[in-house]
């Protein structure tokens, strides 16, 4: 297999301090890790003055690591870019804003942000001026990005809850937004891509979308579910009845097809024992080199 570049989240390491999740991921892999998506909210990030980033640049600094990249996910708690509330659609704004000036601070140079939302997707009209108003803050972000070299990349939703979640959403945002990028993530594309794939299996549906958004797709999130829950597992996990059940091969085989760079960050989820998804993470990475 090509060479790939892994990484994973702080996220799994969510009751540690950030410094105490970074050096969990990277100081104990043998190298097999090469970069790490930052969680920017809380606990770990939650940013009220750039001061803060400064500490996090001279911590980064002083781990003294210099072939690891690093990438910041956007906070999600209380935001929506879509919001009908304009203080809250311009604070959630100025909160990604904040974080697009810390990668520029770190040197990190993607910036992941999740799509803004509306409850009711029967409510057409309202949800069609809904997604205008999202388009709007991304025209701003991605103003700001530009400014600071920093791409954005807009990952993909699991529920029609968001407005980007179905493979038809990708080409409007494509066309509409020409410095726009995207971050594939797997296991919401497993549940999300279920009407797009029709009688197909999700797998073969998620390989074609790779190769047709070649050039598009910056950024790769990884993690195994049912296709029901966003449940955050490592490949083929089981717990009682929940199981990972995503065949990685023909998405693996795609992101080689196109010849891609980016990162692939394993974002995995278990608070209570998070070693143990790190162990098996590592495991599934020695098989794919």
């Amino acid at each position: 297999m090509k060479y790939l570049k892994h990484g994973m989240s702080t996220a799994l390491f969510i009751k540690d301090d950030l410094e105490i999740a970074i050096q969990n991921i990277i100081k104990n892999s043998n190298s097999i890790l090469e970069c790490v998506e930052i969680w920017c909210d809380i606990p770990h990030l939650q940013i009220k003055s750039m001061t803060y980033a400064k500490k996090i640049n001279d911590f980064l600094k002083v781990l003294k690591v210099s072939r690891i990249e690093y990438s910041l996910h956007a906070p999600i708690w209380d935001l929506n870019l879509a919001s009908f509330n304009m203080k809250i659609r311009k604070e959630s704004v100025n909160s990604i804003v904040k974080v697009i000036e810390i990668a520029g601070i770190i040197g990190a140079r993607i910036v992941v942000v999740h799509p803004g939302y509306f409850p009711y997707p029967f409510l057409n009209t309202a949800r069609e001026k809904g997604r205008q108003i999202f388009y709007h803050s991304l025209d701003e972000m991605l103003s700001i990005a530009d400014k600071f070299g920093i791409t954005l990349a807009l990952e993909n939703m699991p529920k029609e809850l968001w407005y980007c979640c179905k493979i038809r959403d990708f080409y409007e945002l494509a066309e509409r937004f020409e410095k726009l990028r995207f971050t594939l993530d797997v296991g919401h594309a497993f549940i999300g891509f279920e009407h797009d794939s029709k009688d197909r299996p999700k797998e073969e549906t998620i390989a074609d979308f790779i190769r047709e958004f070649k050039g598009k797709i910056v950024h790769i999130h990884i993690s195994d579910n049912d296709g029901k829950q966003d449940l955050h597992f490592p490949p083929g996990h089981k717990e009682g009845k929940k199981m990972g059940k995503i065949n990685f091969s023909p998405i693996f085989n795609a992101l080689q097809d196109i010849n891609y760079k980016g990162q692939i960050i394993w974002e995995l989820w278990n608070p209570n024992n998070p070693r143990l998804f790190y162990r098996k993470c590592l495991a599934k990475i020695r098989r794919l080199s």
